[in-house]
């Protein structure tokens, strides 16, 4: 329960998120941030807050290899790393009642790389929004919604933008709630 809203603009990655963490049955105002910046990435989950703070303080991205695409380097090295870090400190990912043990998940998050805005499921997959914006969590639809419409009415400002998603995200759904906090690189 959650919302994480991000765009591209100007080759940099705008992130916003909501403070809320919450289960079926109990909510409270956090103050570790779902959205943040470590070392040259920009990374926004929803979802376990443990899967959040493995990503910033347990994981330490592998080497790139010289020549890659930034694709590559993700699904081929940086993804792999991921599920070893995982793994190591103990994460079995966000797991539904019916999966298998033996499943391997992660969890749902953004992430913007080198000006890339990317897509990471709970199955690893690495995805480029074509649009060039997003959001996860259970805010989602309407915060989509709201990217969609300020950008048709010419709305520039992206932090503009994601406060406006968030709001909507807030007033529509369970389980968003303000303050939100804004990450850019």
């Amino acid at each position: 329960m959650t919302c994480i809203v991000a765009i591209k603009h100007n080759d940099k990655i705008f992130m916003g998120g909501d403070s809320l963490g919450s289960s079926s049955y109990s909510k409270a105002v956090r103050l570790d941030e779902k959205v943040f910046v470590k070392d040259d990435m920009i990374f926004g989950f929803c979802g376990s807050f443990r899967m959040g703070q493995i990503l910033q303080y347990v994981m330490t991205p592998p080497e790139r290899p010289v020549g890659i695409s930034d694709m590559k380097y993700l699904v081929a090295y940086w993804i792999p790393n991921l599920i070893e870090t995982f793994s190591d400190a103990g994460y079995r990912g966000d797991k539904g009642a019916d999966d298998h043990e033996e499943t391997r998940t992660g969890g749902q998050f953004l992430l913007g790389y080198k000006g890339t805005l990317y897509g990471i499921d709970a199955d690893f997959q690495v995805a480029i929004p074509a649009d060039q914006y997003t959001a996860i969590g259970s805010g989602q639809e309407f915060a989509l919604g709201s990217i969609y419409t300020s950008k048709k009415a010419g709305v520039k400002d992206p932090i503009k933008i994601l406060t406006v998603a968030l709001e909507s995200a807030e007033t529509f759904a369970n389980g968003v709630q303000s303050p939100f906090l804004f990450v850019s690189n």
